[in-house]
């Protein structure tokens, strides 16, 4: 996690800046005197949303409208509808708030949540800054905005607002996770804990997140590299498919000792995913109670973990099913790296990992900061651990695509697909896999012909997947390049959507970033992507003829 400048000292009431952004508002207003939010008193609709039943407690918060309207109210029934993934319920929400309370700030911050999740991040950033001009002591103005400076990488801003919503609303459950969550790892177990203990009014797998980092933080469990070397090669492997052709690439990695089987490079994942075979093979650690269905993820420790020549110690890894991962290899994101300047170059089949750039020796990186070697390169947006690229659809968008090197087929939301291709759905695609938190999709059946047949794509509860496929080749345009692509199908991707906080449009397949070489700057949210014909031949040219998808 991104670490950040501690919060304000909370003693009565704060003097909080003012917290527009200086490119869109250059005469912030004067600092206002803010009194600290109390803390909320727990009602059978928080018990409900603590308990997962977001609907019942939308329902609950939707009957107190009619006798006590307020902003409050409206943003629990905004809070609940997007848990639910009710997007343009939260929308319409969030407009009869503005237009009920048009000179309160919180339906900005409000509709400022809505419209961030639904990937509309100039417009987000639009309303907060309303909000705040009418309400520098809205804590969760501040905080929205902080989210929308993590985005783009503006570090300093981030944490100037972050610290800025936890002193102003401590006992916020969101604010107060996001500002744990920045803390650095060893200074975090304490008021993890102390938090914890207060039964917070948050989503169950958010507090199963937050008690399994805990667990972990409590073993002392930070990755650590044996040697920080400066400078490494990383040697990529194909990962085949029906004989000669190239899925996508692997590292050769080991764990505890035991060699396993190549880890698929997949940059749409974050950290290590284990699947059950090599969890088994590398002897773990299980991090809290075995889970109650044998489907259910787990974090487990790794005492030694080796990627190539790095080797690192006490690793947190993630365990998921089988099915999880369509059955394929285990996976590891590029995210893992993130603290290096990388280079993934197919061609040379290689990853190479070097120091990240500063602007001076000891000193914070500044907003906006572009190393001079970066100048070219292409601002990308960074959700925690995913990289989102602008890009349009048949010169329609821009949506957040995710650069996916562990997907075969690139992959457009029904939302895009609905709003530029117009494609229609599809029974025999061939498709096996899982469209999850974790989205892995493969080659399932051909019948004798070489012909796909079947469909056999599920949701995160086991579910069907409808999957479409476009009539005409999308053409895609993003960094400084556009290329169509013939191998595009269609589905439901809310749940990635979800665990990144913000409206995924699609996926770019292997296939297609495999034409490329890439430079990533996670810190900065940086891209330069490269396109040489060339390069483009030689990786076709290794791939023996063509690829079956």
């Amino acid at each position: 996690m991104r670490t950040l400048l501690p919060s304000l000292a909370v003693f009565g009431s704060l003097a909080i800046p003012a917290c527009t952004n200086a490119q869109t508002n250059p005469n912030p207003p004067a600092k206002q005197h803010c009194s600290v939010q109390p803390a909320r008193v727990s009602s059978d609709a928080d018990k409900a949303f603590a308990a997962g039943d977001a609907s019942k407690a939308e329902a609950l918060w939707t009957a107190q409208l009619t006798p006590t309207p307020s902003p409050a109210i409206y943003a629990d029934i905004i809070r609940a509808q997007l848990q639910q993934d009710k997007l343009p319920q939260a929308l319409g929400s969030a407009k009869a708030d503005v237009a009920a309370f048009p000179t309160d700030a919180e339906p900005y911050a409000s509709i400022g949540d809505v419209l961030l999740r639904l990937g509309q991040i100039p417009e987000a950033s639009a309303a907060y800054a309303k909000a705040l001009a009418l309400n520098q002591c809205s804590p969760r103005a501040h905080f929205g905005w902080s989210r929308v400076n993590a985005l783009q990488s503006h570090h300093e801003t981030e944490a100037r607002q972050l610290a800025a919503a936890h002193a102003l609303a401590p006992t916020d459950p969101e604010i107060t996770v996001a500002w744990l969550d920045g803390r650095p790892a060893p200074d975090r177990a304490e008021p993890l804990a102390a938090f914890l203990a207060t039964s917070p009014i948050l989503p169950p797998e958010t507090v199963t997140r937050l008690q399994t980092d805990l667990a972990t933080l409590q073993l002392h469990a930070f990755c650590t590299p044996v040697d920080p070397k400066y400078n490494v090669k990383l040697e990529l492997e194909p990962i085949v498919w029906h004989g000669p052709y190239v899925r996508t690439w692997g590292l050769q990695t080991s764990i505890n000792g035991k060699n396993l089987a190549l880890v698929e490079l997949d940059s749409a994942v974050h950290g290590i995913i284990l699947n059950p075979a090599d969890a088994q093979k590398a002897v773990l650690h299980r991090v809290g109670p075995a889970p109650a269905l044998p489907t259910t993820p787990y974090t487990a420790i790794a005492d030694s973990l080796k990627i190539g020549s790095i080797e690192y110690r006490n690793c947190p890894v993630r365990v998921a099913s089988a099915d999880a991962l369509a059955n394929a290899n285990s996976v590891i994101g590029l995210d893992f790296f993130r603290d290096k300047l990388l280079h993934l170059d197919y061609v040379e089949q290689a990853l190479t990992l070097s120091p990240l750039p500063a602007p001076l020796a000891g000193a914070p990186i500044p907003d906006g900061f572009v190393p001079d070697a970066e100048r070219d390169w292409t601002h990308v947006y960074v959700a925690d651990s995913t990289l989102l690229i602008e890009t349009l659809v048949d010169k329609k968008g821009p949506f957040l695509f995710v650069m996916g090197t562990g997907m075969p087929w690139s992959i457009v939301s029904p939302t895009v697909n609905e709003a530029v291709l117009k494609s229609a759905k599809v029974l025999d695609t061939g498709l096996s896999g899982t469209s999850a938190q974790i989205v892995k999709v493969l080659p399932y059946s051909y019948n004798h012909a070489g012909v796909p047949s079947g469909n056999d794509l599920h949701g995160p509860t086991g579910e069907f997947i409808d999957i479409s496929r476009p009539v005409k080749l999308p053409l895609f345009r993003f960094a400084k390049w556009e290329f169509p692509d013939r191998n595009v199908y269609s589905f439901s991707l809310t749940p990635l959507s979800h665990a990144t906080g913000i409206e995924v449009g699609g996926i770019f397949s292997f296939n297609l970033l495999s034409q490329f070489s890439f430079d990533l700057d996670y810190r900065d949210g940086l891209a330069n992507v490269v396109f040489d014909q060339n390069r483009r031949y030689a990786t076709r040219q290794r791939d023996l003829g063509g690829n079956p998808y």
